[in-house]
């Protein structure tokens, strides 16, 4: 089985296709770092609760986590790290399991937290999919995207959901 909490977007991502909200928000109107603060925070908040279902309320061990996010952008990591530790201060087992994180290091008795890149080849038996629609992802992509045709799966997210053995 598998949850999805909808992050809804910024302002400005609403009503934009994936291409016309990097070129015309983040680029044109120059909104990358007001952009990237407001999905953070959307972000670390559905974070927080699926965390809390996870390790409360299905009883899972941190060691059965992992938080996977593309790899492009290790500033985006670090804060949704430090903004879900933030939000989810009141909440001691996830303040636990967070506080442990080292940022892309598989370890056996903590939660991952980290790039899918870096997860390939590895299970846990419950995957948390993030941040594949945060503005600083999206303008990697937009980069690092020749004009060739865009597949319509997202490898990266197919690579992370096939590294769960129970949840996604």
């Amino acid at each position: 089985s598998h949850w999805l909490w909808p992050v809804q977007g910024t302002s400005y991502s609403q009503g934009f296709s994936e291409h016309e909200y990097v070129t015309k928000a983040l680029i044109e109107h120059n909104k990358l770092e007001s952009e990237s603060a407001q999905s953070t925070l959307q972000y670390a908040e559905q974070l927080t609760v699926c965390l809390t279902k996870l390790l409360q309320t299905d009883g899972l061990a941190v060691q059965q986590v992992a938080v996977l996010m593309p790899g492009s952008s290790q500033q985006m990591a670090q804060e949704l790290l430090e903004e879900t530790k933030r939000q989810a201060a009141a909440n001691e087992a996830v303040t636990q399991a967070l506080g442990a994180v080292q940022i892309g290091k598989v370890a056996a008795d903590a939660l991952y937290w980290g790039a899918v890149e870096n997860f390939a080849g590895l299970e846990r038996p419950a995957v948390v999919l993030t941040g594949f629609h945060h503005p600083r992802h999206l303008m990697h992509k937009h980069k690092h995207q020749s004009q060739k045709q865009q597949s319509r799966v997202n490898s990266l997210a197919y690579l992370a959901a096939t590294r769960s053995t129970y949840k996604v």
